[in-house]
């Protein structure tokens, strides 16, 4: 969320961003982030950091799919189904 944030502040302005963000909100639910998480991403085999809180956050959560534009730096992945955007649409339109 605060990269989305940023990105359309900087592209746009806040006020869309605030909206952007509400919307996500509406459609999504967050996985949180704890200590515990944060032992896990560093003692995990991920190379880079900020990757292995995301799929330790996901794990704990009970996520079903992490949707990213950089599959291969989930190769470590190995309990949640990862796929890009495009990937994830098409799995919406076909069930």
């Amino acid at each position: 969320m605060t990269t989305i944030d940023y990105l359309v502040t900087k592209h746009h302005n806040r006020q869309l961003a605030k909206q952007a963000i509400q919307s996500l909100l509406a459609l999504f639910s967050v996985a949180g982030v704890n200590k515990l998480i944060l032992i896990n991403a560093v003692d995990s085999e991920f190379s880079d950091f900020e990757d292995a809180v995301l799929y330790q956050s996901a794990c704990n959560a009970g996520i079903d799919y992490i949707v990213t534009r950089n599959v291969k730096d989930f190769k470590m992945a190995t309990s949640i189904h990862i796929c890009t955007p495009l990937e994830y649409w098409q799995l919406l339109q076909n069930s």
